[in-house]
């Protein structure tokens, strides 16, 4: 899949879960956050032609090593996919509910992550055009 196609899908994904937090699903709208930045994550992982982790913890720590460490994305977006996904765990299979204050943040921080990454693949895209010329 292209980064392009995984950054439609991010988009795709945060739409979905600004739907469950307004209508007042809050597990859900966590998992679709997580899933928001996870497809984001995925998105400038395979611009960098990478391969891909077979797990989400693989994909969380390829991401902090390729991406965040080398620069690309600020550390502080770049902790977020980790805090996101807690909430996603915590809302997907744990006995406690999230609630609209810990949904919001987590999709808030998505669409931090999701627009982060949004921004970079499009610097890069235009620094590989302009390298072309």
């Amino acid at each position: 899949m292209t980064p392009e196609r995984r950054l439609d899908r991010a988009r795709d994904r945060l739409r979905e879960a600004r739907i469950q937090l307004d209508n007042d699903l809050y597990d859900v709208a966590c998992n679709r956050a997580y899933y928001a930045a996870f497809e984001a994550a995925l998105s400038i992982l395979t611009s960098q032609g990478l391969s891909l982790p077979k797990t989400h913890s693989g994909v969380n720590s390829q991401f902090h090593q390729r991406i965040v460490k080398t620069g690309l994305i600020d550390q502080d977006i770049g902790a977020s996919l980790s805090k996101i996904e807690y909430k996603r765990l915590m809302a997907d299979y744990m006995d406690e509910a999230v609630d609209v204050s810990g949904a919001g943040e987590a999709v808030e921080m998505a669409t931090k992550f999701v627009a982060a990454v949004e921004s970079k693949l499009e610097q890069m895209i235009a620094g590989r055009k302009e390298g072309q010329e």
